[in-house]
């Protein structure tokens, strides 16, 4: 379960600035959505189609978390203490009521990390490889922790198996999600501080993986 922070801890004010037109392609993703679950549900092969896709992502997603859990290691205070506690730092900064859990994780040379949910439980996966490549540049490291932070601060994981069909559209779905990492961007930097330090030498790094990821994910 993820940590909750000590009510005498003092939050910081924070107001959390999303990308301009991030909310308007929300709808339009929710809007996109609807109308294509509900053409689904017109048809008894529709729905079929429908649970057996909700079915496979589900297992997926199980199966992920699992192995997250399974082959990464649980921040905490016994193990990398003061990497868990720069994640509780970041936390605090951004409002958060809980630390989400947090697992440090080796990934075969890629620089990654990504937050997801899985029924209710909030997590980040943190990659050794990204890790060690920040050095001793402490601003990028905050950076990076404290934008996977802020998808789950600003609820761009919520009901996310609901959106799905309106994010699997071509560029909309693509638009929302860039939008959502900008949000992140904003949110990272004023957490982090050391202003264009920390936007420098943490997203230039850190953009460096590419790809693709399910929509329960997040990921730069």
């Amino acid at each position: 379960m993820s940590a909750s922070i000590p009510a005498s801890t003092p939050f910081p004010a924070f107001h959390l600035q999303r990308l301009r037109g991030e909310r308007v392609l929300y709808l339009l993703v929710v809007l996109v959505a609807v109308l294509l679950w509900a053409l689904l549900a017109v048809s008894v092969v529709g729905l079929l189609y429908a649970l057996l896709l909700g079915i496979f992502f589900f297992l997926a997603h199980t199966v992920f978390i699992a192995h997250v859990r399974g082959s990464g290691v649980r921040l905490g205070a016994g193990q990398f203490p003061e990497l868990h506690e720069r994640v509780a730092r970041m936390a605090r900064r951004l409002g958060l009521k809980d630390i989400p859990e947090a697992y440090l994780m080796q990934a075969d040379g890629s620089l990654n990390a990504l937050a997801t949910q899985f029924l209710g439980r909030s997590c980040i996966v943190l990659y050794s490889e990204l890790i060690e490549a920040c050095g001793d540049n402490e601003a990028a490291l905050d950076f990076i922790i404290a934008h996977e932070l802020a998808h789950l601060r600003a609820g761009h994981l919520r009901a996310r198996w609901l959106l799905l069909p309106g994010l699997f559209v071509p560029l909309l779905g693509s638009a929302y999600s860039r939008a959502c990492e900008y949000t992140a961007d904003r949110a990272a930097l004023q957490a982090a501080g050391q202003g264009e330090h920390a936007l420098h030498t943490g997203w230039s790094s850190w953009r460096r993986a590419g790809g693709w990821l399910p929509g329960w994910i997040s990921r730069g």
